[in-house]
């Protein structure tokens, strides 16, 4: 029961988003937030060196959030962290960083998770981002623009190589 109403308050207090056309700009992709599930090592080590590859290639402003699925902190000096201590009962993240991260007029959200944890489907739900891409799980199909086929058992390997290829074949359709 106590889950049932949990479930319905983190629903409630989503925000009502209906997803907007992405603005067409001279310079897309100029500034690019990440959020991506960084529970483990690995998957930090990898988005540190997506994000060193693409700023050493091109001036992008890149910003990250990673979000740690365990009731103690991560400190990462590479990007911020949160943990479910900076999570309420219901799912709703709430801490200034987070609040900095969803307020950010960035071009691109790209969102790397294997897992879709209510946290991060706050964050995307919440963002103000112009155009929004993540893999192909949970409710994401509702705030993403594009969504990457990933499967049905996704490895965070997997999630990062399809939503970089789905965000490759956008850019050159448009």
């Amino acid at each position: 029961m106590l889950r049932f109403f949990a479930q319905w308050y983190f629903r409630k207090s989503l925000p009502f988003k209906s997803k907007r056309q992405p603005k067409h700009t001279t310079n897309p992709g100029k500034s690019i937030l990440i959020l991506f599930d960084g529970t483990t090592t690995e998957n930090r080590d990898m988005i540190a060196g997506f994000v060193k590859k693409v700023q050493s290639s091109a001036s992008k402003e890149i910003r990250c959030l990673a979000y740690a699925h365990q009731k103690e902190s991560v400190q990462d000096e590479r990007f911020a962290t949160f943990s479910r201590k900076e999570v309420n009962w219901a799912g709703v993240p709430h801490s200034e960083e987070i609040s900095h991260f969803v307020s950010l007029n960035a071009d691109i959200l790209l969102v790397f998770c294997t897992q879709l944890f209510p946290p991060l489907e706050y964050i995307t739900a919440s963002s103000h981002a112009e155009f929004i891409i993540g893999p192909d799980i949970g409710n994401l199909d509702h705030y993403c623009h594009l969504l990457a086929d990933v499967g049905s058992t996704p490895t965070f390997t997997h999630v990062v190589s399809q939503v970089l290829k789905s965000l490759d074949i956008a850019a050159h359709k448009s």
